[in-house]
């Protein structure tokens, strides 16, 4: 079980209130992270078959209500299948589930994986109410070359599900240590139906030293039928030993029509004993609440934790 305790914190501004347009892409460019990073996660197929196992996480926080995360995960031949119940601390200080998250993945063959994942929200009485439905396909090739499809449903007001959203995101090796990664997305249009609203370009680098290094740019329809860069996202992680640091620079697009930075944000993780972390994040931003842009980065958020590995 794992417990993390918020040490220090200090919000000064909530990024949320960015441009119209910005708040559309982040919300996408989000999705589009969780769902690289539902895919790293992913059941290793190349385990054993027939495995299971259980996992319970307590999440603590000062400024939040705890929420504990039970986790299950059951395989059988070339389908697995991985459970999330989500649940928090209700008004009798019991934990009460909020939401439940099932993910079936079937490796249809050596080049082939399918996922379907599930995701279901609670009533008042309990219950649980289908929220969204997921399903992705990877395709992978000999020389690691790969592609995803993914589409992205919701129930409507009868129940029945309507696509809200396809990805398409097709992975290249362009050297050694290098890959990229070229993604578009597709939104609902004026007529309904599923239109390009998106477009991703993320190249990822190995260095040396065990660093990565990734630059990624988002770009968006100008109106005209073409693609203009909206947002670039620059981010390199060193690794020394047990001790990792994160820097991410991103550029928007201003008024005038230039790209210039408007947040950094710096993490640090390290291990002061086995089995126990300490992360600080500091978060800098053009934009203070009160206060006219000046064209320099302010420190608008600092957070501390740590988290403690313990065996039940």
């Amino acid at each position: 079980m794992f417990r993390r305790r918020k040490i220090a914190e200090m919000p000064i501004t909530n990024l949320a209130r960015a441009a119209r347009w910005s708040q559309f892409l982040f919300l996408a460019v989000a999705s589009c992270w969780a769902s690289s990073l539902a895919r790293a996660q992913a059941p290793d197929h190349s385990v054993p078959a027939n495995q299971s196992w259980t996992a319970t996480t307590d999440l603590d926080s000062n400024n939040a209500n705890p929420t504990r995360t039970t986790s299950s995960h059951t395989q059988s031949g070339n389908r697995t299948m991985d459970t999330q119940t989500l649940q928090r601390r209700g008004s009798n200080g019991d934990y009460e589930p909020y939401q439940d998250i099932e993910t079936e993945t079937v490796k249809v063959n050596s080049t082939t994986v399918r996922t379907l994942t599930r995701t279901f929200g609670r009533d008042t009485d309990g219950h649980k109410n289908l929220v969204q439905v997921k399903e992705d396909e990877t395709h992978t090739q000999p020389g690691g070359d790969s592609s995803v499809t993914r589409v992205v449903s919701n129930p409507d007001a009868n129940g029945r599900l309507q696509p809200v959203q396809r990805e398409i995101a097709t992975t290249k090796k362009i050297g050694k240590d290098v890959e990229e990664t070229k993604t578009t997305v597709l939104l609902p249009g004026i007529n309904g139906d599923l239109a390009p609203a998106m477009q991703m370009q993320e190249r990822r680098q190995q260095g040396a030293n065990d660093t990565v290094d990734i630059q990624k740019t988002t770009s968006l329809p100008d109106g005209s039928g073409n693609w203009q860069v909206n947002e670039t996202r620059h981010a390199t992680t060193h690794q020394d030993g047990k001790n990792r640091s994160t820097e991410e620079r991103i550029s928007r697009l201003d008024p005038d029509g230039k790209l210039i930075e408007v947040s950094r944000t710096v993490s640090k993780e390290s291990e002061s004993a086995p089995g126990e972390k300490r992360n600080t994040t500091e978060v800098y931003s053009v934009d203070v609440p009160g206060s006219a842009r000046d064209g320099s980065l302010h420190l608008v958020q600092r957070e501390t934790s740590a988290q403690r590995h313990v065996a039940k």
